[in-house]
């Protein structure tokens, strides 16, 4: 969805996993990484780095738990500051 705003364009990206990923990604975060990450979360997914390259790539739907994982990930990691955020991709 685009916005124009005072001659601004704002694109709004929705929450879903697919778009989670892709912020982690282009935050630095590999796919095996966000995978990592969510089986060490409080929500103790078991996910591999195949099944998030899946969601990514939209082959594949997230379930209802993973998707709401993803989102949770996403949120927790943007909140830090970019210091302490991977280097590279």
């Amino acid at each position: 969805m685009t916005i124009i705003r005072n001659g601004i364009i704002l694109a709004l990206m929705a929450k879903t996993p697919q778009t989670a990923i892709q912020e982690l990604v282009d935050d630095g975060y590999s796919e095996a990484r966000i995978a990592e990450l969510l089986r060490e979360s409080d929500e103790k997914c078991d996910i591999a780095q195949s099944t998030i390259h899946r969601i990514r790539t939209d082959k594949q739907s997230a379930r209802y738990d993973v998707g709401v994982a993803l989102i949770a990930l996403r949120d927790r990691l943007r909140q830090k500051p970019k210091s302490s955020r991977p280097a590279g991709r």
